[in-house]
């Protein structure tokens, strides 16, 4: 795998992200163990297999996450069993470093691996021999390891959940992989890769996602990284029934999660400004949180969360003190609060729109 073909698995324009790809070309080529950092539903799978991929090994690309496995089956998962070595054993079983013999093996959450099981792993990734459970016998396995978690080593290590010894044999080339939200101007390219994945026909059809749903997109906080973006695309494109994805299906899937428990979403540059365009508009209806909410477009429930997130009290007499506050900071003294409203109120309604969305979906790889 060369640079050109990189681009086309860890897609992105960002600095992060071709830095992240210099990376990988450099250490695909060696057998070092490899640590990847980074929250998940960033990617780091597709990190892994684009190591794999770029490197010379022939073998199998073996993945597996540590939380999938039973805690009684650990050991067996990793290093294989020979039959009868335990109730249910009936047939001999390799286990996923031995099935990565010539290949590599991916081992996800590698922080919530038992202590016990983290010596044997050492012992493995040192020495290369594997012992199944209840065997006398050991098989030598030429395995290339990436791990990856998404919590803190280091505090696993102070805490004794973690052993050092590990981290160290590990952390020889450590590659963090960014958040999403952290490199939004790559979520262009992002889309039209994920869509040719997961909805290869909406794209053989020439649709494609409009201009202001790009925008909300860009916006978004994404807690779910890459992965969050896969899903809401894959479930807009089901909203669309036209040739185009708008705005209206991408809030429309964010609103559908259930995000009772999630607090609000708001990016910091954005919040005093839409504090005093919703001050304008709560003063002119007179506290009226119904009156407000048919003036935009939005519910009243809307209305009420935004009012109270912004520190916005409905009484009467407290609303139009702050509004001539308001208006005596920005030099508007003598013109009618329905004047500022008016020109206003189109804008702010899409801005409430657009943080309602970011509150609804924010419960809920390819880097893609």
């Amino acid at each position: 795998m060369i640079g050109g073909e990189l681009e086309q698995v860890i897609v992105g324009c960002s600095e992060t992200i071709r830095r992240l790809r210099e990376r990988v070309l450099r250490v695909a080529p060696t057998s070092t163990p490899v640590l990847l950092y980074g929250p998940s539903g960033a990617g780091k799978e597709v990190v892994a297999r684009a190591i794999h991929a770029a490197s010379t090994r022939r073998g199998q690309f073996v993945p597996a996450n540590v939380n999938a496995f039973q805690p009684t089956l650990f050991e067996s998962e990793m290093f294989g069993h020979v039959r009868g070595a335990f109730s249910g054993a009936v047939r001999d079983r390799e286990g996923m470093l031995r099935r990565a013999d010539r290949g590599t093996a991916f081992l996800d959450e590698v922080g919530d691996l038992p202590v016990g099981l983290q010596a044997k792993l050492l012992r493995a990734v040192e020495t290369g021999d594997v012992w199944p459970v209840g065997s006398d016998h050991k098989y030598h396995v030429d395995f290339r390891l990436i791990a990856a978690t998404n919590v803190n080593l280091v505090e696993q290590i102070r805490d004794g959940r973690f052993r050092l010894d590990l981290f160290h044999r590990l952390g020889g080339r450590v590659l963090a992989i960014p958040p999403l939200n952290e490199r939004l101007e790559d979520i262009p390219l992002l889309v039209d890769h994920l869509l040719a994945r997961v909805a290869p026909e909406y794209v053989a059809r020439h649709r494609t996602v409009g201009r202001c749903a790009m925008e909300l997109l860009q916006r978004y906080s994404w807690p779910g990284n890459v992965r969050q973006l896969s899903n809401v695309l894959e479930s807009a494109v089901v909203e669309a029934s036209g040739d185009l994805v708008t705005d209206a299906h991408v809030r429309e899937v964010l609103i559908g999660a259930d995000t009772a428990m999630i607090p609000l979403q708001v990016r910091s540059d954005e919040t005093d400004s839409l504090r005093a365009k919703l001050l304008d508009l709560i003063a002119v209806h007179q506290g009226d949180a119904n009156a407000v909410a048919a003036a935009i477009g939005v519910s009243r429930a809307t209305v009420y969360r935004h009012m109270q997130r912004l520190g916005v009290r409905t009484g009467k007499r407290k609303v139009w003190a702050l509004l001539d506050l308001h208006s005596a900071d920005n030099g508007v003294n003598g013109i009618s609060p329905v004047s500022i409203v008016s020109s206003e109120a189109e804008n702010l309604s899409r801005q409430l729109r657009l943080v309602e969305g970011d509150r609804s979906a924010s419960g809920g790889a390819s880097m893609s």
